[in-house]
């Protein structure tokens, strides 16, 4: 081959490879802006979005701040014209819910209409009565927050803890079982569990608004029978037994004394609770016992009643951790070693009447336990028992 012709192929072979080189070079360079700008616009809108999160905040808080200025003026507008004549016109504020028909001396218009002392009264009660709600709330969480873990919780204490629980147990009853229930479609091992609670149960069943009271009371019966029977079954079956061993041993042998002995229960109970929780295998077991009761009454979305029965049982679990430590004691029956639950006079001491069913002055349901403070053999009231006659 002529070497001038085969320094022209080579040349042009170099030429090519120059072009190639310069058209991938300039791909690499634009794939890489490509991405710098992709980058660039991610940022740039992820920047957008985080400051539109953040105005949006900002706004939230500043219409928080409007509401509360608002209601402020408003309770200032109406302390003022509590001091002027017998009816007047209340000037809406400024700012805040003009077109709002809830602002004192507005219409759904945002038009000023005429309260009269009565009315702006009536407000300024509501409006003291929710700020004297809301403390008494804050007084109570903060009493719970600071006793939750105390080795010895107060009678105050207590009673808060308590009436949580009633709280629980009445809504469940209210919102699941106040149902007007046909006598036909009861099995006789219902008759059996509601018989035990009152000989009338008949009558609280047929009988419109009375159902809650029956089923309230049954799940308080379950609740004692199942865990207030033994307060240290909160901390689990192996814990429950050991304390049970020691205690029985210790009774027995006679030399104590029952204010002694009490102690003794007190004080080991403390040192269990600071090092035990309580055991959740066996909320989860007493839980499934007392659903496995109320189901039958209420069959429908068992699901959800099991969560607000595990929750009930909970509370109670708490509850029976608070007994162990202290000298009070819960009681579902007329006094202290009895087990008579209905028939009995209604004790006025003890026990608060709800209603009346049947009237002839004994008791035909027990509602809720009441709860007593033991020191030996002398019994002291906390809270009343409620009951129905």
């Amino acid at each position: 081959m002529d070497p001038q012709a085969e320094i022209a192929k080579r040349d042009a072979r170099i030429r090519q490879l120059e072009e190639f080189a310069k058209k991938s070079e300039v791909a690499r360079i634009k794939e890489t802006y490509e991405k710098i700008v992709k980058d660039v616009k991610k940022d740039r809108d992820q920047a957008r979005q985080d400051a539109d999160e953040k105005i949006k905040a900002l706004k939230a808080e500043v219409d928080k701040l409007r509401q509360i200025k608002t209601l402020t003026e408003e309770v200032s507008h109406l302390r003022q014209s509590t001091e002027g004549p017998s009816s007047a016109t209340v000037t809406p504020p400024k700012s805040g819910r003009m077109g709002d028909p809830t602002t004192p001396g507005t219409n759904g218009d945002g038009e000023m209409i005429p309260m009269s002392r009565a009315q702006i009264e009536y407000s300024e009660r509501k409006y003291t009565a929710l700020k004297e709600e809301s403390a008494r709330q804050k007084l109570q969480l903060e009493l719970l927050n600071a006793q939750i873990h105390a080795d010895q919780p107060s009678k105050q204490f207590i009673a808060v803890q308590w009436n949580q629980l009633r709280d629980h147990v009445r809504q469940l009853s209210l919102e699941r079982f106040n149902e007007v229930k046909p006598l036909d479609t009861l099995s006789k091992e219902d008759e059996r569990t509601l018989e035990k609670l009152s000989i009338h149960y008949r009558t609280f069943l047929s009988t419109d608004r009375m159902p809650c009271y029956l089923f309230r009371s049954l799940i308080w019966r379950l609740l004692c029978d199942h865990l207030f029977v033994n307060f240290s079954r909160v901390w689990g079956p192996q814990m429950c037994e050991h304390l049970s061993t020691m205690g029985n041993a210790l009774w027995k042998r006679g030399k104590i004394s029952q204010i002694e002995f009490q102690r003794w229960r007190m004080q080991t109970a403390r040192l269990v609770h600071k090092s035990y929780e309580v055991d959740e295998p066996t909320i989860d077991e007493m839980a499934a016992k007392i659903h496995d009761t109320m189901v039958r009454f209420a069959p429908s979305d068992a699901l959800k009643l099991h969560d607000n029965i595990r929750e009930i049982v909970r509370l109670a679990a708490d509850m029976s951790s608070t007994f162990a430590r202290t000298k009070v004691i819960p009681m579902m029956t007329n006094e202290p070693r009895s087990e008579l639950t209905h028939g009995f006079q209604c004790n006025v001491n003890t026990m608060n009447e709800a209603g009346q069913v049947i009237k002839d002055g004994k008791v035909s349901l027990m509602i809720t336990p009441c709860l007593l403070e033991r020191d030996g053999d002398d019994y002291s009231l906390l809270v009343k028992a409620d009951v129905i006659s």
